[in-house]
């Protein structure tokens, strides 16, 4: 009895807590992606390390997706002159100059900063460990900005340094999110198991012995086709020459008598 009436009286959870029951799953989630994307960069690196054309391929990906790039505020240094308050009053042209100088354009107040990728340093695996949880935590917010659904959410959990790489060269920037990218790997997870699985490859094997055979068919028929109606034409073009030969043979004859 008690337990039913603190049931009764128990309270559902406010906003507030399911805001943070919400948030802290996201952390959580987001935090294991990164983990998972650390080994599969860390695997990228070493190997494109040693490889030129994958180094190309992993700086071109980078490039596009703006993985290395951050933006930074430029701090503003105060430049302003001292003012002469009783020529201000009194000097035009003064006031015009501190005007002038007042109105003067600062100069942007962010720069885009690309933080360098040493190929060099690679081989140190302090440096390797470093960059690829810097690459893995810019690549997991990228994939996450479009707040993806549960079924892409758990196809991102099995990527694999294969799944990542063709990501990073496939994708457009536009295309870098979870959805798009779980849908690439879907498709290369289906099309692994059509070539792993005995039973598709049989179908497949039976599918391209029933269309060569119609292709055979197909062709024979043309074949048969094509010959009738060169015969048909041969002999219309026969027929026309032999008019044409009567004809004119009647037209020497009348021309003669």
């Amino acid at each position: 009895m008690l337990k039913v009436f603190r049931d009764k009286n128990k309270r559902p959870p406010s906003k507030t807590q399911e805001i943070g029951t919400k948030l802290t799953a996201s952390s959580h989630y987001k935090n294991q992606l990164c983990a998972l994307f650390v080994s599969c960069f860390a695997n990228i690196l070493e190997s494109s390390r040693i490889d030129d054309r994958q180094w190309r391929k992993l700086q071109e990906g980078i490039s596009r997706h703006g993985l290395l790039t951050t933006t930074m505020s430029i701090p503003r240094r105060s430049r302003l002159p001292r003012i002469n308050e009783a020529r201000l009053e009194t000097d035009r042209k003064y006031r015009h100059q501190i005007a002038r100088h007042l109105l003067k354009p600062q100069g942007p107040d962010f720069q885009q900063v690309v933080v360098p990728l040493e190929r060099v340093r690679l081989a140190d695996p302090a440096y390797l460990r470093e960059m690829s949880e810097l690459l893995a935590q810019r690549w997991a917010d990228r994939l996450l900005s479009d707040r993806p659904d549960v079924v892409a959410r758990l196809v991102m959990l099995h990527s694999t340094p294969e799944t990542v790489a063709e990501s990073l060269e496939r994708l457009y920037r536009y295309q870098a999110t979870a959805c798009d990218a779980s849908a690439r790997m879907m498709a290369q997870f289906a099309q692994e198991e059509i070539d792993r699985s005995e039973v598709v490859q049989a179908v497949f094997a039976e599918l391209n012995v029933a269309l060569d055979e119609v292709e055979e068919r197909a062709s024979k028929k043309f074949d048969e086709i094509g010959a009738r109606m060169v015969a048909d034409v041969t002999d219309a073009l026969a027929r026309i020459q032999a008019t044409a030969d009567a004809k004119f043979d009647a037209l020497q004859q009348r021309l003669r008598g």
